[in-house]
């Protein structure tokens, strides 16, 4: 019965007595990659030519699918296709760098182009005890930890907040995994505290769970075992 028992401590967030954080570390600027999608606005006082450049403007509140047909998607090649400027390699830029790079094409084209660059795709998977598990999307250029497991609807009362993975494919497509402690503030300082797209962030259950599954399953075995037991008993 004991080991069927949650373990207090294992649930609760920031257990340390701080009064003061440093600032959190900002981790490697993200660049862009193949199939990434961007919401991209080119705006130009030229009233002729500003319903040509600029798409129709979409909520960042749409589901990650629809951004897939509104914004503006990487191909390939690594470049995206632009009304009148036509294709703008992007791949391996920073948001900010590719903003300058199709605002300098933008000027070729017209006087006074106004752009707008921002990151449509940002999504995350949330696997293990989430109250909402699955995968989600961002509507912000940056999205800490503790935004992120807000958005999978915090976790769940059996996860084990000591054991808690963050998986990240990095640009050579090797994986780096982070281990975290969300039981105190060793994450606000650690280069794991600000997502990346395409993070995994995975909260490991205690073994409160698997015990109370595994009674579960014992009580469904043993009632069978009787079931047949009676019934054989009738012959």
């Amino acid at each position: 019965m004991l080991s069927s028992c949650l373990n207090y401590k294992k649930t609760l967030y920031f257990q340390d007595d701080k009064a003061e954080l440093p600032a959190p570390n900002f981790s490697q600027t993200y660049t862009l990659r193949i199939h990434d999608v961007l919401k991209i606005k080119i705006l130009n006082p030229d009233s002729e030519s500003k319903e040509i450049l600029a798409k129709e403007e979409s909520s960042m509140n749409n589901s990650g699918d629809q951004a897939y047909f509104l914004d503006y998607y990487i191909n390939d090649s690594g470049y995206v296709d632009l009304p009148i400027i036509g294709q703008v390699k992007l791949i391996d830029y920073t948001i900010m760098q590719a903003d300058s790079i199709i605002t300098l094409k933008a000027n070729d084209y017209f006087k006074y182009a106004t752009v707008d660059v921002k990151l449509a795709s940002f999504k995350f998977l949330a696997l293990g005890e989430f109250q909402n598990p699955g995968q989600h999307f961002v509507s912000n250029e940056t999205c800490t930890i503790y935004e992120a497991i807000a958005t999978a609807g915090d976790a769940s009362e059996y996860a084990n907040k000591e054991k808690v993975q963050l998986i990240r494919t990095l640009e050579n497509g090797t994986k780096k995994i982070y281990k975290i402690n969300l039981t105190d503030y060793s994450s606000f300082t650690s280069d794991n505290y600000y997502l990346q797209p395409n993070d995994i962030l995975y909260i490991q259950p205690q073994h409160a769970k698997v015990d109370k599954q595994n009674i579960i399953y014992v009580s469904i075995a043993l009632s069978s075992v009787s079931l047949i037991l009676l019934i054989l008993s009738r012959f």
